[in-house]
Parts: structure tokens; C-alpha cells; sequence
């Protein structure tokens, strides 16, 4: 998708998608290792990376997403949480959220 169309919105969705997959896949059967999590976060990463590249409307669902997983993830445990949040705070620190 990115070679051959690359569009900021979708390439959101596609890294969003893959952690909302990702950590439920984890949820559901107790899958954790370090490698399946350095995955997760990369793509985490990403999708906040490419909240400055779409309209106000996607970022704010795609913020809604990203909190939702942080929350996923704090049941999870390898200090994915933590990381997670701290990313989130530090890409948007003016999002309210942030003081949860």
C-alpha cells in the first residue's frame, strides 16, 4: 500500500490495525515475547507519527484508538503501557488526555 498509494489516512489505519489486531491477538491467547511487542510498538509509533499528516477529524479518532490501546496494553505487561503513554504525551502534549 505505501509503494503503490501511500496515502497519509491509510497508512494511519494500516498501523492502527495492526496494533488493535496485535494486542487483541495477545489478549485472546496470552501470546507476549519481546520481539512480538517491539513490533507493536514500532507500528504504535507510526500511526502517532502520522497524526500530523491527516485531517482533524481522523487524528481524533486515531487518538481515541491510540488511547484505547494504551489501556490494552496495560494489562499486557513488558512496560508496553509506559512506553506507549510516553510517547503518546510527548507527540501530543497539549491532548488532555495526557493528565489521565
Amino acid at each position: 500500500y505505501q509503494k503503490a498509494i501511500g496515502l497519509p489516512g491509510g497508512m494511519l489505519e494500516l498501523h492502527l490495525y495492526f496494533c488493535e489486531v496485535a494486542m487483541d491477538f495477545s489478549m485472546d491467547y496470552g501470546y507476549a515475547s519481546e520481539g512480538f511487542f517491539d513490533a507493536v510498538y514500532l507500528q504504535f509509533k507510526k500511526a502517532a507519527e502520522a497524526l500530523g499528516k491527516v485531517s482533524e477529524e481522523q487524528k481524533e479518532d486515531a487518538l481515541d484508538r491510540l488511547y484505547d490501546l494504551c489501556h490494552i496494553a496495560s494489562n499486557v505487561g513488558y512496560g508496553l503501557e509506559g512506553d506507549m503513554g510516553d510517547f503518546l504525551a510527548e507527540a501530543n502534549p497539549d491532548d488532555e488526555r495526557n493528565r489521565d
